[in-house]
Order: C-alpha cells, then structure tokens, then sequence
C-alpha cells in the first residue's frame, strides 16, 4: 500500500516566489501514485495576491486545499501550523515559497521515507544540501560514501520532509517548554544569539541536539533556495542556491549505524568518527572545529583540531585540500590548522584566517556580490558585529585581488 505524502507549500506575501514553486511542483514525477494532495497555506499580509494565485493554481495530481488566514500568524506559527497537517497523512513535504524543486524530489522523498521510516534516530529527510557553511560562510562540502545520503545535526529549512511521528515528537517536546534556549545549550553561538523570534529552527536545532538526532541530506540537492526578500531578509541574495540534480531517479540510501559520513551541529566531522584520522597517533579523543566557530567553553574532548590559534601545536595542516577534512586524514603539510590539546586554543574566532581561507574557494567574479549579501543580511545587527568586521575585511581584499 502506498504512502500518503503531501505536499504544503508556506506562502507570505510573495505572489511571484509562489508561483516559481508551484511551477516546479507542477513539473514533478509523482510517480504512479493516484494522489498527491497539495496544501497552500497563505499567511495573513493585507494582499490577497497569494491567495487568489493559490485558487486559481490547477493541480492535477491529486486534492488541492487553500488555507487563508485571517490574521497574521508569523513565520514560526506558521510553520508550526503548517507542521501539524501531518495528521491527516503518513508524511509532509513542506517547501517555503522561495524555494524551487527538481522533477526527481518527489520520488527522492518517496524512497527515503521507505528507507528510514522506521529508523528513531532520524529527526527529517531534507531534499537541500547546502554548498555554504551558514555560520563562516565556508565552502561546505561533505565527504564522500557509497551512497546518496549523508548525515547532520543541522535542521533543514529549505525543502523538508518529516513522518507524522517525527513531527510530533518534536512539537510534544516544544509545547513542554523544553526546547527553550539559554547560553548553555549545545548549539552554535549564531543561533543562539542571533536567530531571530520569528525562527521556529532553532527550537527543532535545540531538539535534535538534546535528543542525539540526525537529519538525512541528499548529497546532491533536490530542492533550491531563490533567497528572496522577506522575514529574515530585506534583499533578495544567492548565496543559498544549491545545483539541482536532474539525473537521480533510483537513490542508494546507507544507514546512520553503518555510515562514516555524519556532521554535527557546527557541520563539522563528528567525533566518534575521527579515530579514521588518527590511526597510527594516540589522539582519539579530539573533536574537530575547521570552521573556527565553536565555542570552546562547549568542547568535553581533551583535543582539538581547529583554525583557531594554538599556543602549543602538537602538529599543523595546511588547507588546500577538499574536502577540508582531507588536510588531516593525509597529513597536508601547512600551518592552518592545528592539533592540541583544547586548553591551548585561543576562544577567538580568526575571521581574517577564515576568510583567507575562502579567497581560494571563491572565483574572484562573486567576491564584490559576496561582500555586498553579506552587509544587506547584517546591515541591522546591532549586537553582532561579526558582519560588519568581514565586510570592512572584504575592502582591501576587493582591492587588491581586483586584477585577479
């Protein structure tokens, strides 16, 4: 008997990115299946542009509701809202209007639900992958497995799919007030400090992190982000568009008991999987932090591997090598990384190292719309300042690699 998956599609205002997704989902292989029924959920603005667009939009592969609110509910209860129609199927695709779907996503969904339906330790299936680190703007690229999925301790907001027991497990433990977040909790310094009300990830972040979950990513992307403005930005930018794979329609799917591909909460390498580095060295309980953006009051490990600053390195890396993790597991001669023991690392955040770093990931032509995304997303921040310390970093860097 086949699975009941819908669709719901998270519309606010934004009649044109509405009509982008619902394209794409019209141009969907859903498979053989009789129905696939699609929810638009229109938030309240004051325009009935998304509203009369979602009525009128034909649907053909199944039922089409229209829910219009009559008062504004807010990103995060809207999503949360939006969650809840789970009840009526086995499963729900929730895409935001500013999101773009390949023709495979429903048949990439429709196969990870059978795989991993019955795994608990699966908190959602994603059909995004990133290309970018959202916390250093780092080139994220996992290593590779013989399969088609990977594992994070990071949510997906950008094309995701829960079951209906994945997603009220999560809404019972958010309705307890258990997901509320402080200072201590595990997640990054961003998130906490910097997401704002309006977010419902971070509490579904907090969750998997205190509940030891995992969420499934595809290696290549099945669903896109436009970036277009709204709630969390005031500017359209493209820094979040992933490639889309059009060639995929059997996926090899490996479970998280058997894969050596698994990212935590900081996408870094996690570490009960890091003795593959060190096989002939003593260094088995280490963690990784490339990226430079833990913080170190945070880490239990006795070492560490980090772009931070060590006083005493037991032994550098460069970090040419991709993906990064690379520059350790073959020893790549270099001083950018170091391994030492956590105490000996300076708390700071290396911005200038970091964004070196990333000059050699970045073709020269992105470099000036790079910066210029960068200062519209933290133009408004007055607490962290981290934004305006890497455009004033851009400046000279623009300058001087100009003729590059």
């Amino acid at each position: 008997m086949n699975r009941n998956i819908a669709i719901v599609v998270v519309a606010y205002n934004r009649a044109s990115s509405l009509n982008r997704v619902l394209s794409s989902l019209n141009n969907g292989n859903y498979l053989d299946i009789d129905t696939v029924d699609l929810i638009i959920s229109c938030d309240f603005s004051g325009e009935d542009a998304c509203s009369v667009l979602a009525k009128e939009f034909i649907w053909e592969f199944g039922n089409k509701k229209v829910i219009v609110h009559n008062e504004n509910l807010g990103l995060r209860k809207h999503i949360l809202f939006c969650g809840d129609l789970v009840s009526d199927y086995d499963g729900l695709v929730m895409l935001e209007d500013d999101l773009y779907v390949c023709p495979n996503f429903y048949n990439y969904i429709y196969q990870a639900d059978t795989y991993f339906k019955n795994n608990k330790k699966i908190a959602q299936i994603s059909l995004y992958t990133n290309e970018i680190e959202e916390f250093s703007y780092s080139r994220f690229m996992p290593l590779n497995q013989e399969a088609d999925n990977f594992f994070m301790q990071v949510p997906s907001s950008w094309g995701q799919y829960w079951t209906k027991e994945q997603w009220f497990n999560f809404k019972e433990a958010y309705m307890s007030g258990e997901l509320e977040i402080t200072q201590s909790s595990l997640l990054p310094d961003w998130v906490i400090n910097h997401w704002p009300e309006s977010s419902w990830k971070k509490y579904f972040y907090n969750y998997i992190i205190k509940n030891d979950l995992y969420v499934v990513y595809p290696y290549k992307s099945l669903s896109t982000n436009f970036g277009d403005a709204g709630t969390h930005h005031k500017n359209q930018h493209s820094h979040n568009q992933s490639v889309l794979d059009y060639s995929i329609s059997n996926f090899k799917f490996l479970d998280i008991e058997e894969s050596k591909v698994i990212y935590d909460y900081n996408y870094e390498l996690h570490k009960n999987l890091l003795n593959q580095f060190f096989e002939k060295d003593s260094f088995y309980d280490v963690e990784f932090d490339l990226n430079g953006m833990k913080d170190l009051s945070k880490i239990s490990t006795k070492y560490l591997v980090s772009s931070k600053t060590c006083s005493k390195p037991i032994k550098t890396f460069g970090c040419h090598l991709l993906p990064q993790e690379l520059n350790i597991k073959f020893h790549n001669k270099g001083d950018f990384y170091s391994l030492g023991l956590t105490v000996n690392f300076d708390p700071n955040i290396q911005i200038e190292k970091i964004y070196n770093r990333n000059l050699m990931y970045i073709p020269s032509i992105t470099l000036n719309k790079l910066r210029n995304e960068i200062k519209s997303i933290y133009a408004d921040s007055n607490s962290y300042k981290i934004g305006k310390k890497i455009t004033s970093f851009f400046n000279p860097i623009l300058g001087k690699f100009k003729n590059l």
